[in-house]
């Protein structure tokens, strides 16, 4: 069994590849909707961040704001924050 990683920029085919992954019946697994998954309201992840972060993440649904700059920012720059959520 082969296992493949597709990392890349924005537009540059990871989507696409899935695709065609998907096409052919290959098992895909996904890390962006794994996130999403473990960070919806009442999953595990969702209530870790607002235990240790607040609301600062949230939005008023209670739904995680990924977009947000300083989210993205924290996650990129911040050790603590990355580490934490890994």
């Amino acid at each position: 069994m082969y296992v493949v990683g597709i990392t890349g920029g924005i537009a540059m085919g990871k989507s696409e590849a899935v695709k065609v992954f998907r096409g052919m019946e290959i098992p895909v697994w996904e890390a962006d909707e794994a996130s999403r998954e473990v960070c919806r309201p009442g999953q595990a992840g969702h209530q870790a961040i607002r235990n240790a972060y607040g609301d600062a993440f949230f939005a008023i649904d209670g739904s995680l704001e990924r977009k947000k700059p300083f989210l993205r920012e924290m996650i990129s720059t911040g050790e603590r924050l990355r580490r934490f959520l890994v």
